[in-house]
């Protein structure tokens, strides 16, 4: 069983909640938490609005990465900040052997690209 976090909880974290959401039963994963800095954007209400039948059950939900990242087991996070509000996240989680999927742009120059693509492959994580 995979066990996946979702970082950032806007329109797009939630459209990739829907959609891990939807294909739970088909394949081998779990999703085991949300972070968010905006509370509001983790409260069931607001979730339930795009994920109808999503229950909060077994899921942790937080509002500081380094939180989730020391009291959820993951072995992938998709990452859906904007590239301003980035803050390390891809070369913390590569390092603790997590692989990431980062929404698009993944960063704001070249140079960032650069440190997320060699951080996650001296930790011999998949970066997508």
């Amino acid at each position: 069983m995979v066990k996946v976090g979702i970082l950032g909880v806007g329109q797009r974290g939630l459209q990739h909640l829907a959609t891990l959401w939807s294909i739970r039963k088909d394949y081998p994963l779990t999703i085991v938490g949300l972070c968010d800095v905006w509370p509001d954007n983790l409260s069931l209400g607001k979730i339930k609005r795009f994920v109808p039948d999503y229950s909060d059950q077994n899921i942790q939900v937080f509002t500081q990465f380094d939180k989730m990242m020391s009291s959820c087991t993951l072995d992938a996070l998709y990452i859906c900040l904007p590239p301003s509000v980035h803050n390390g996240e891809v070369v913390r989680a590569a390092q603790a052997g997590i692989h990431v999927f980062v929404e698009k742009p993944m960063a704001r120059s070249l140079a960032e690209c650069d440190s997320m693509l060699k951080g996650c492959e001296r930790a011999g994580t998949a970066l997508a």
